[in-house]
């Protein structure tokens, strides 16, 4: 038997929106806790295609509606956790904001008015640096 992949949930308390992170997740474990959502937002079931990892992907930024509570958000898949490097984080977490700007309106894509996107992108890189890191505490 598969050892279940461990998914950490982090909430940004600002947003109604939830951004999980896990290490080598399997399709099996995902298919059993998430649907994935479309561009529209509708649910449909996790497929692999949707995860679309490769033997060169270090992570990935999907949205995802958890099956149990019901909460939107993204997943961020680390799949080479030996590569993942500060950059490839900010990477992942400028996905995630753009996720989380799309879906609640918020701007700032100028120096003058970027304040709030940064505080997001810079939440985003830390849950993600503490679970790849090992020092995630709930």
């Amino acid at each position: 038997m598969n050892k279940k992949s461990q998914i950490y949930e982090f909430n940004p308390q600002v947003y109604p929106f939830r951004l999980w992170v896990c290490i080598n997740p399997s399709l099996e474990d995902l298919q059993d806790k998430y649907y994935a959502l479309t561009d529209n937002m509708e649910r449909t079931d996790f497929t692999p295609d949707i995860l679309n990892r490769d033997t060169f992907c270090i992570a990935t930024c999907i949205p995802v509606s958890d099956k149990e509570s019901g909460w939107a958000g993204i997943l961020c898949s680390i799949f080479r956790k030996d590569k993942m490097s500060v950059g490839i984080t900010a990477h992942e977490a400028s996905h995630i904001t753009d996720f989380i700007s799309d879906s609640f309106g918020v701007g700032g894509f100028s120096f003058d008015d970027g304040e709030a996107r940064a505080y997001i992108v810079q939440w985003a890189a830390d849950c993600i640096w503490k679970v790849k890191s090992g020092k995630f505490k709930n």
